[in-house]
């Protein structure tokens, strides 16, 4: 049982009615039970162009729930 990472370094973010901005962002998904998982949490880089989220390693049990 694992807790999930997600990385989308290409994605584009829009504040306001400003033109997109690459910056990439990161999804966590908590499992709470076999098959079940929270809703995302989301994590968004803050500079242009960094591809945040395109390396991912292994990090264990992130909220120390039990599921690694």
């Amino acid at each position: 049982l694992d807790d999930v990472l997600v990385g989308a370094p290409l994605y584009m973010d829009r504040e306001f009615e400003s033109k997109p901005r690459e910056v990439g962002r990161v999804y966590l998904y908590l499992q709470e039970d076999v098959l079940l998982f929270s809703p995302p949490i989301t994590l968004t880089g803050t500079h242009l162009f960094g591809r945040y989220g395109s390396a991912i390693a292994p990090l264990g049990d992130i909220n120390q729930d039990g599921y690694l």
